[in-house]
């Protein structure tokens, strides 16, 4: 059976790009601009309000999920029945090395990957395991396809689009499939090269790195 990114028109994966892009890159930069903004506190959890609004702006399925006063983008790809949810880097890294993560929305979603292999280098890297339950998956799972108004039955898998965001500029995007440990698995593609020229550099590869730059960068996507 052809996987998701064999599946997946060069169209859809640019879009997705250009929605990262032009929230990170133009707008962003233009609110800062307008309103004198010069200091970067609490910058990661507001740029999550402009990449949502670009994200609807482009995807016909498109749904906020929200968990007490957190919320995240969900991407519905009714072709594959595919739920597809937004992260940096720099969380996913800190994610998978949490020793509480089962309770995170990412385990839920990665829950809907059943069929899906670790890479061997993530299996080296020793994650801690995540203890799920299945009742708060469950809870979980309905929240996010309900969001995109879909039975969350008939969802079939779940992609996480990783970005990286240096000085202002997208400089990596990776779709992945990940275990429910939160491993990335054999099943991933670099949608580097689609984001607009001249920012793309087609052979780059995310090396996923816990830094200081945005630590609370994805506290908006919490589902603690």
């Amino acid at each position: 059976m052809a996987t998701f990114f064999e599946n997946t028109p060069d169209g859809f994966k640019r879009m997705i790009c250009s929605a990262l892009r032009n929230a990170l890159e133009v707008e962003m930069l233009e609110i800062m601009e307008e309103h004198a903004i010069e200091e970067r506190d609490g910058y990661g959890q507001f740029r999550w309000n402009v990449i949502m609004s670009n994200l609807k702006g482009k995807c016909k399925f498109f749904g906020v999920c929200q968990r007490r006063a957190w919320r995240f983008p969900v991407v519905y790809y009714p072709e594959m029945d595919y739920l597809i949810t937004f992260m940096t880097d720099e969380r996913l890294a800190e994610m998978q090395r949490k020793k509480d993560k089962g309770m995170h929305y990412l385990c839920a979603a990665s829950c809907w990957n059943r069929d899906v292999v670790a890479q061997e280098e993530q299996l080296r890297m020793d994650f801690p395991h995540a203890d799920i339950d299945d009742s708060w998956i469950k809870k979980s799972q309905e929240q996010m396809a309900e969001c995109v108004d879909v039975d969350p039955k008939k969802v079939k898998g779940h992609i996480l689009v990783v970005f990286t965001c240096r000085s202002d500029v997208l400089t990596n995007v990776q779709a992945m499939r990940l275990t429910a440990n939160l491993d990335i698995s054999t099943e991933t593609e670099n949608w580097t090269s689609y984001i607009e020229q001249p920012y793309a550099e087609a052979n780059t590869v995310i090396d996923p790195q816990i830094t200081m730059d945005d630590d609370d960068d994805e506290q908006m996507v919490s589902l603690k």
